[in-house]
């Protein structure tokens, strides 16, 4: 973690990054760690994720979670890995719509602090399912 707050462009650029992630495009602004065209000016490339974007993006958050693992997997070489991590995502989904239990079922939280559009955006739950986040996070 670079910061423990709200990251400053002097604090990214400070860490020496190959990419420049975030889950939110409202980051990429001059009052915060810079656009990304200046980014990209200065050699950095950077990628916002399809999952917080659903005006630019079509499919469930789950779809759209998914299309990021495939870009990272392209982005770092390790296609055949994120496929896996996507097959095995998919199953624990299709298991959990299956279970009569409810107690089985866990929650993916998204933080939605901002939308793709900067503006504020919904807090809370994606959707039911079972303890996938935490199974395949290493």
């Amino acid at each position: 973690m670079l910061s423990a707050k709200e990251l400053s462009g002097e604090q990214l650029r400070a860490a020496t990054p190959d990419l420049v992630v975030s889950s939110f495009k409202s980051w990429f602004t001059k009052d915060k760690v810079g656009t990304r065209e200046e980014l990209q000016s200065l050699g950095l490339p950077s990628y916002i994720s399809a999952v917080d974007c659903p005006q630019q993006e079509t499919g469930t958050p789950f779809e759209r979670l998914f299309r990021d693992y495939e870009d990272y997997g392209k982005i770092f070489g390790i296609q055949d890995r994120a496929n896996a991590l996507i097959a095995k995502q998919r199953d624990v989904i299709k298991q959990a719509t299956q279970t009569d239990r409810l107690g089985d079922l866990g929650a993916a939280y998204s933080p939605g602090r901002t939308g793709c559009d900067g503006r504020r955006g919904p807090r809370g739950l994606w959707r039911r399912f079972a303890r996938c986040h935490t199974q395949f996070a290493g």
